[in-house]
């Protein structure tokens, strides 16, 4: 009996709608249709954790292969579809006594295409890393990190051949000229202590707080930096305030993660917008992925997943979806196979318990 399993994607690469993506949850290759949610298994990243969580926060379409990025994975794997199979690149992985900031479960965030080359936007990683997807080689640019702690979030922003990437940990931005190949760090604000995503509006860069603090606007003609943290009297910002921001109708949407509302800024001032409301209490909101016509998001309360939603782009009108797979044991094969040849033990847990196992011993035993 197939057992039907929704699947969560950060990374993943859309032409048309078809979609290649690697589970959040664990080492898994699927691909998406876009137009049913459905998913089929296509296999494992073999020289990845069978059992890793998050291993790859990007995915990205270069003509016949989509490049996975690696978050908590130690390489770029990339996917040849019309073949199906994957290829491997190798990064160079710092060592902590290096960067106390780094954290291999934390490695990259984002992925930027310009031209033939994908630019790696780190999170934690030591450096912006050039890929050439002609040659497969890799540079790293590293001159811009001086004695700054990188926590980088995902909510990044490409303007005008720059990358601009907000920190999590503090006051601080990154600027990145992939014309010049060189970055530069910058402070904002005094009533920031952390921020989460960076979009463009009206010729300002914008900045929603990560953890609690002012929203920040920053004029690319006059550099004049302004601060917002008069919040609607019924807001309540949580311990990580916002989880993404975009622009709608000349006005600014600013997602929540553990904040109660989702608020809208307009004429230099908040209100809570109504169309956009958790539906649990004590949870995150997260910002997923976006397409050309949807920002991907999902509920998580005590720990587990309630809904997944979309926001429209045309309209910002959200929609409820769920991406699934009808798992009749191949996926539960793959991790026994694995677990065996490498000689580890498994254990019960919240993504194999024991019918999974045994699902997945009939299916190796018997091909179907």
């Amino acid at each position: 009996m197939s057992k039907k399993i929704n699947i969560t994607f950060e990374a993943i690469a859309i032409k048309g709608k078809v979609g290649y993506a690697s589970d959040y949850d664990r080492n898994g290759l699927f691909k998406v249709d876009l137009d049913s949610n459905k998913c089929d298994y296509l296999g494992v990243f073999e020289n990845e954790s069978i059992d890793g969580i998050r291993i790859h926060c990007d995915a990205i379409w270069i003509d016949s292969r989509v490049y996975f990025i690696p978050a908590s994975g130690n390489e770029i794997d990339v996917f040849y579809p019309d073949e199906n199979r994957i290829e491997t690149i190798s990064i160079k992985l710092p060592s902590a006594e290096q960067y106390s900031f780094y954290n291999p479960k934390f490695k990259f965030v984002r992925a930027v295409k310009i031209q033939d080359c994908l630019w790696l936007v780190p999170c934690t990683y030591p450096g912006i890393v050039k890929l050439d997807t002609k040659t497969n080689t890799l540079k790293v640019f590293d001159g811009w990190i001086q004695n700054c702690e990188c926590f980088f979030r995902r909510g990044v922003l490409v303007y005008d051949k720059k990358i601009i990437a907000a920190n999590g940990i503090n006051n601080s931005f990154l600027v990145f000229d992939t014309d010049k190949q060189s970055g530069e760090i910058k402070k904002i604000g005094k009533k920031n202590k952390g921020m989460m995503s960076v979009c463009e509006s009206g010729g300002k860069y914008w900045f929603a707080p990560r953890l609690q603090g002012a929203v920040l606007s920053l004029d690319l003609t006059t550099d004049e930096i302004a601060e917002y943290d008069e919040y609607p009297v019924e807001f309540e910002a949580g311990r990580i305030v916002f989880s993404n921001l975009y622009s709608y109708d000349g006005r600014i949407v600013f997602m929540p993660a553990e904040s109660n509302s989702s608020l809208i800024f307009e004429n230099n001032g908040f209100y809570v917008n109504k169309n956009i409301k958790k539906q649990y209490n004590d949870s995150m909101i997260e910002f997923l992925f976006e397409t050309e016509k949807a920002r991907y998001f999902r509920e998580i309360s005590n720990g587990h997943e309630k809904r997944k939603f979309r926001a429209y782009k045309e309209n910002n009108v959200l929609e409820c979806c769920d991406f699934y797979y009808l798992d009749d044991g191949e996926m539960d094969n793959a991790f026994i196979s694995y677990m065996t040849i490498n000689h580890r033990v498994i254990l019960e847990n919240r993504e194999m318990d024991y019918q999974d196992y045994i699902r997945g011993l009939i299916h190796l035993s018997t091909g179907e």
